[in-house]
């Protein structure tokens, strides 16, 4: 169901999505095999800059072994919905995850998050948890990302934003793009644990609208998610959020982090921003992040872990291959750094507009990305 108001909340009028929709056998959800029964679950709202609506939500039909994700649009403020699309693909099974994961004990669900794009007119983003089929037993469940440029009527691939080579769960993510359109995805992840069991808080960036991402870096140290709630029906994880303002992020989480004879459930807050390290504990495998911006009239930074103590190097060349410019960053320890270049050549003018390649060599890690310079 959609509600809207054009009075300031003072009435309202609704609807109901999938009817309209058409969508066979959909009487809501029913906890019984009931002939005609089926799931609608999940529900998000997002209104973009140019005041259109989508909702995203999880659909099971009546027999089905699986669901999938829904996204409907409507560009009259909510008072009707165009037809139905599918961000991860419209057979249904394709969005599901097991529920407890192997070796949890909580709830999960496969529930998506839409988000708009205020620098992007016409890009829609969608998240959800799903099990992409893999034969390994152990992944369970994965974080997939879709990405509509034509406000929502095609997606185009689903993209695994979890980098963790598919032996441990991720689950419950959320999203959020801040004012410069960077998006930020967070979610709980497991693969900190041999034993798949203990659960810490990961996130990635994309600052091109989500055509590529950052690598996965860990927020918080690992903590026990099984709380012993409701007689061992435990509920944990769909706590987390996150919201985009200016250049940053804020995101909150669930965490059992303080010690206690059971873990104690409390809420948790970081402020996360390009350039600006945010996390507790660093990834451990070496890596060079996107520039960002980019392009740029401005320069650009670059998140980087370094594998070890040493010197640096930040070197930028031309699609020719000639050196625009050789910066020496003195001895860097091992660890996350952010590194940058002005845009400008050796003589202190700002480089022609196009294409440059920007290297950074420490300590045997040798790493390059493109960046593109405006006038």
């Amino acid at each position: 169901m959609v509600a809207h108001s054009a009075d300031g909340g003072t009435t309202w009028s609704s609807l109901r999505l999938s009817d309209d929709a058409h969508e066979p056998g959909n009487t809501g959800f029913c906890t019984t095999a009931s002939i005609g029964s089926s799931r609608v679950q999940g529900s998000d709202v997002e209104v973009a800059l140019n005041g259109d609506v989508y909702v995203v939500f999880w659909f099971n039909a009546q027999g089905s072994p699986g669901g999938r994700v829904e996204c409907a649009r409507s560009t009259d403020g909510g008072v009707s919905f165009g037809a139905l699309t599918h961000p991860f693909g419209a057979a249904q099974g394709n969005d599901q995850i097991a529920t407890p994961l192997p070796n949890e004990n909580f709830r999960t669900n496969p529930f998506p998050n839409v988000e708009t794009d205020p620098t992007r007119a016409g890009n829609v983003y969608v998240v959800a948890a799903d099990d992409d089929d893999t034969p390994t037993a152990a992944d369970a469940s994965n974080i997939f990302f879709a990405r509509s440029t034509d406000y929502g009527a095609t997606w185009g691939p689903r993209i695994r934003l979890n980098d963790d080579g598919l032996d441990r769960n991720q689950v419950f993510p959320w999203m959020a793009v801040n004012d410069v359109g960077d998006i930020l995805v967070l979610w709980y992840d497991s693969r900190e644990d041999p034993n798949n069991h203990l659960v810490a808080v990961y996130y990635t960036m994309s600052f091109d609208g989500g055509v590529t991402w950052q690598p996965n870096q860990r927020l918080t140290d690992s903590f026990e998610p099984n709380t012993n709630q409701f007689s061992n029906n435990f509920f944990f994880g769909d706590y987390i959020a996150a919201a985009g303002v200016g250049d940053h992020f804020h995101a909150l989480w669930t965490d059992t982090r303080r010690p206690g004879s059971l873990p104690e459930q409390e809420i948790y807050y970081a402020r996360i921003q390009p350039g600006v390290a945010a996390v507790h504990n660093p990834p451990r495998a070496p890596a060079l992040g996107m520039a960002y911006p980019n392009p740029s009239s401005a320069g650009f930074r670059f998140d980087a872990y370094l594998p070890s103590a040493g010197p640096a190097r930040l070197r930028v060349v031309d699609v020719g291959g000639r050196l625009v410019r050789d910066l020496d960053q003195g001895h860097l320890e091992r660890g996350p750094h952010v590194l940058a270049w002005d845009g400008r050549g050796f003589d202190g003018r700002k480089a022609g507009a196009g294409t440059y390649f920007v290297t950074v060599e420490s300590a045997g890690f040798k790493a390059t990305r493109r960046v593109v310079c405006l006038r």
